[in-house]
C-alpha cells in the first residue's frame, strides 16, 4: 500500500507471523496442560487444576494482541482513501488490459476476485439504505430503483459465490 516501505511491510509481516505462532503455541499449551491435568486428576479435575492451562492461553492471547498492535504501528494498514485508490488502480489496470479474461484469471490467481463479492454485498446494503431514505422522503421511483439495484448486486454476489464454489469443487 502507499506510504509503507518494503522494509516496513516485511517487518510487519514477520511480527504478524510471530503473532500467529504465539497463538498456535498458546492453543497447544492450553490443550496440552489441560490434558495433563485431566489425566493426573481424572474425572475429579476442577477449575483450579485447569488454571495453568488457562493462564498459558491468556498469556498467549495478550502476546498476540501486543504483536498485532506492534505490526500495525510498524506498517499501518491502508486508510479508506488508500484502499479506494488501490481499487481504482486495479480497475484501471483491468480496463487497459489487452486480454481482460486473462487479466481476471491472473487477478484471481492472487485471490483478488474474492473481495469483489464482499464489495458487491456492501454496495447492496448501501442501496437498501438509500431505498429506505427515498421511501422516507416519499420518492417511490427512487426507492424502486434502489431496490432493483440492491437485488441486482445481491444476485451478482450470489452468482460469483456459486462460480467460486464450482471452481474449487
Amino acid at each position: 500500500m502507499p506510504g509503507v516501505t518494503r522494509l516496513q511491510a516485511r517487518a510487519a509481516g514477520i511480527v504478524r507471523r510471530a503473532a500467529g505462532l504465539a497463538d498456535t503455541i498458546g492453543r497447544a499449551a492450553f490443550i496440552g496442560l489441560a490434558a495433563v491435568a485431566l489425566v493426573r486428576r481424572g474425572g475429579e479435575a476442577g477449575l483450579a487444576d485447569l488454571l495453568p492451562a488457562l493462564a498459558a492461553f491468556g498469556l498467549a492471547q495478550i502476546t498476540v494482541h501486543l504483536l498485532d498492535d506492534a505490526a500495525e504501528w510498524i506498517a499501518p494498514g491502508p486508510t479508506w482513501q488508500e484502499a479506494a485508490q488501490a481499487l481504482y488502480e486495479t480497475e484501471k489496470k483491468l480496463a487497459t488490459s489487452e486480454d481482460r479474461a486473462a487479466a481476471v484469471d491472473e487477478l484471481n490467481r492472487y485471490g483478488g476476485v474474492f473481495p469483489v463479492i464482499g464489495i458487491l454485498r456492501a454496495l447492496a446494503l448501501r442501496s437498501r439504505a438509500e431505498k429506505g431514505a427515498a421511501e422516507a422522503a416519499g420518492d417511490t421511483q427512487e426507492a424502486l430503483a434502489q431496490e432493483r439495484m440492491a437485488e441486482a448486486l445481491t444476485a451478482a454476489a450470489r452468482e460469483m459465490d456459486a462460480d467460486v464454489e464450482r471452481a474449487w469443487s
